[in-house]
């Protein structure tokens, strides 16, 4: 089911967030980690675990199309995967 998401809207598993020519999105998580998902883009998160006793975690995300920017947060060093069906990816820091 598609939908509008708003400020404090909770994001699940297996949901995709998709935007169209002039739609952007941006979204936080628990251990400050940030999504932002760019003009008719469409991002899948298909796993994302944290658990903040022990600063460790597991991100899984399905970029299909356009554009994103993924910032890691307060995860020590969890894995993090991006499935991409072609593309680019550059790792700071």
């Amino acid at each position: 089911m598609a939908g509008t998401l708003s400020v404090g809207a909770g994001v699940h598993a297996n949901e995709t967030v998709g935007t169209d020519t002039a739609g952007v999105a941006g979204l936080q998580f628990h251990d400050q980690s940030k999504l932002d998902v760019g003009p008719n883009s469409s991002v899948r998160l298909d796993r994302f675990i944290y658990d903040p006793n022990r600063s460790t975690g597991q991100v899984i995300l399905d970029a299909t199309k356009g554009s994103f920017r993924f910032t890691t947060g307060n995860q020590n060093r969890g894995p993090v995967r991006i499935k991409t069906p072609y593309g680019t990816l550059g790792i700071r820091g």
